[in-house]
């Protein structure tokens, strides 16, 4: 009798997937949430301390970096988990941030120059 390899019945099994790297598209989104929510967050906490007390400026001035530094903990953190595209995502988040301001900044510089090309 000539028996076959495989079952016909059976369905093949499906090749090991490498892991779910994450999307890139959430990790943009949840950087850019993260860095509104700890702008907002920061802010008020600052603005309650310059309230309390204006000697504590230094200190709310080093408390601005605490959105930025999130955004990095994110990256590492998202890395460490081996969602790789999400980690990138949350970096495009803050490279756009970054070029953003970049913008904001000629824009400014633009308006004072002073300089009329129209005419």
């Amino acid at each position: 009798m000539n028996m076959p390899s495989e079952n016909p019945g059976q369905m093949p099994t499906p090749a090991p997937d490498a892991g779910d790297k994450g999307s890139l598209l959430i990790g943009f989104l949840i950087g850019w949430g993260a860095m509104i929510g700890a702008t907002v967050i920061v802010g008020m906490i600052v603005a309650v301390m310059m309230r309390i007390s204006s000697e504590l400026s230094l200190i709310a001035s080093i408390a601005g970096f605490l959105p930025l530094a999130s955004l990095i903990a994110l990256i590492v953190w998202f890395a460490q988990k081996g969602k790789t595209r999400t980690a990138l995502g949350v970096a495009a988040a803050f490279g756009s941030l970054i070029v953003l301001c970049l913008l904001l900044v000629a824009a400014c510089f633009g308006l004072m120059s002073g300089t009329n090309f129209g005419r």
